[in-house]
Formats: C-alpha cells, sequence, structure tokens
C-alpha cells in the first residue's frame, strides 16, 4: 500500500509542475501577443501617417527612407524574439508559426503600402 500512495504522490507533484510549466508558456505567449499587437498597431499608424498627401516629394522621400529604417529594425525585433523564443524553451515549431505569422502581417502591410519609386539624378561635377 505505501509504494502505491508514494507513486501517486509523486504523480500529483509531477502534475502540478507540468500544469505550472504550461501556465508560465501561456503567460509568455500572452505577453508576446500584447507586443505583437501593439507593434502593428505602430505600424498601422505610421502607415496612416505615411500616406498622407500633403508634402513635398523630398520630404515624402524622406518618409519612405525613415519607413526603411524601421522595417529593419522590426527585423532585428523579429531575429531578437526567435533567439528568446529558443532560449525559453519554445517548441521550434511553435516559434516558428508565430514568426511566420508576424512575417506574413508585415508582408500584408508592405503590399497596402502605395509604391514610391526612387529616382536617381545625375549631377554634373
Amino acid at each position: 500500500m505505501r509504494p502505491k500512495r508514494v507513486r501517486g504522490e509523486h504523480q500529483r507533484q509531477q502534475d502540478a509542475q507540468f500544469r505550472q510549466r504550461k501556465k508560465q508558456e501561456r503567460q509568455q505567449l500572452l505577453e508576446t501577443q500584447k507586443q505583437l499587437e501593439t507593434q502593428l498597431a505602430k505600424l498601422r499608424q505610421t502607415n496612416f501617417s505615411n500616406t498622407s498627401c500633403t508634402g513635398s516629394p523630398l520630404q515624402k522621400k524622406r518618409k519612405s527612407v525613415s519607413s526603411c529604417a524601421v522595417w529593419q529594425s522590426k527585423a532585428e525585433a523579429m531575429k531578437q524574439q526567435r533567439l528568446e523564443a529558443e532560449v525559453l524553451n519554445m517548441t521550434p515549431k511553435r516559434a516558428l508559426a508565430k514568426e511566420q505569422q508576424v512575417a506574413k502581417s508585415l508582408q500584408i502591410k508592405m503590399n497596402k503600402r502605395p509604391f514610391m519609386p526612387v529616382k536617381y539624378f545625375r549631377t554634373s561635377s
């Protein structure tokens, strides 16, 4: 009788630890979801402000250059999130799915942005 009781207690402890780990993982996922949603909201806001028709072509070009810097920083943030996911022992499949979801939303935003061709001017020297 005694070994079965001990075995049952051990299994209950393992189950409690498992549930605690899953709860922490869910909290981490919710935090990353909130961060991604705020980033997406910021992107939507910058996209809205970049599509305004006011300003000279030079100002529009400056905005497009600054938005490129924003996208580069977002790419760096995605790389950082990938490393954090590996550190947190998130399954690679889950981390990849989340990264693909973010990349897809960013690609959709990029496709909705108006195309601004870059003109090269030749300077006489």
